[in-house]
């Protein structure tokens, strides 16, 4: 994920000047968020896990996604319920490594979105959201060999709380389809017991972990306007 962070806040700040040059009646304020909305999005991001010994595992550009559902409590305020997932795969068809292995990270949490600013102005679409929930880390791997049948192979999951926050700012596009583009970031505390170890590699156990991801989510309203 070269630049991916940077990219995000760059198009978050870019929203902010578009829409504090943009007059009242431009399409930037002029969305209505119902009483109920949809969110799915889709992104990279990088992810860590660590172990009760303070070791750590990162890796870069994972696939991160993100499907939420949410009621409007007022002219400020969302409850919902967020997925968020990183995840990345690897491997190579070598005869020294002929291993495909991966990891995972996702985070089902209840969640509370704030608009500070108020509709229809320049802040209007900025949001701050937070939330926790049920998250678990998930760690496989399986052998694969040029012609072979490949299975599905060994994989372990370990639970434990997660919590997110996350901001960004939304752009509609029309009255009630709007984009967020946002940073999210996604921490574990796992306390795991399990670990998967062959001659050539181990998973460490995993005690604490997070993920960091831009994203673009795509909402979609609907119930009562504002």
């Amino acid at each position: 994920m070269h630049g991916t962070g940077a990219r995000l806040l760059a198009a978050v700040a870019l929203g902010f000047l578009l829409a504090g040059a943009a007059p009242a009646d431009a399409g930037v304020f002029s969305g209505s968020r119902g009483t109920w909305a949809f969110g799915a999005g889709w992104n990279f991001g990088r992810g860590t896990f660590e172990a009760p010994t303070g070791e750590r595992q990162r890796y870069s550009e994972g696939s991160s996604s993100q499907i939420r559902a949410a009621r409007r409590i007022g002219s400020h305020f969302q409850v919902g319920v967020d997925y968020q997932g990183w995840a990345v795969e690897g491997g190579e068809l070598r005869d020294d490594f002929p291993y495909k292995l991966r990891r995972s990270l996702q985070n089902l949490a209840a969640t509370v979105t704030v608009f500070p600013g108020r509709p229809g102005t320049a802040l209007g679409g900025w949001y701050l959201r937070g939330g926790v929930g049920l998250g678990w880390a998930g760690t496989g791997a399986k052998e694969v060999h040029l012609g072979e049948e490949t299975h599905g192979g060994e994989r372990k999951d370990d639970w434990g709380v997660g919590f997110l926050a996350e901001t960004g700012y939304e752009i509609w596009v029309v009255r009630h389809f709007s984009i967020s583009p946002g940073i999210a970031f996604n921490y574990f505390e796992i306390g795991g017991d399990t670990v998967i170890e062959d001659e050539d590699f181990e998973f460490l156990i995993v005690d604490r972990a997070g993920f960091l991801a831009g994203q673009i989510t795509f909402n979609v309203y609907f119930g009562g306007d504002e």
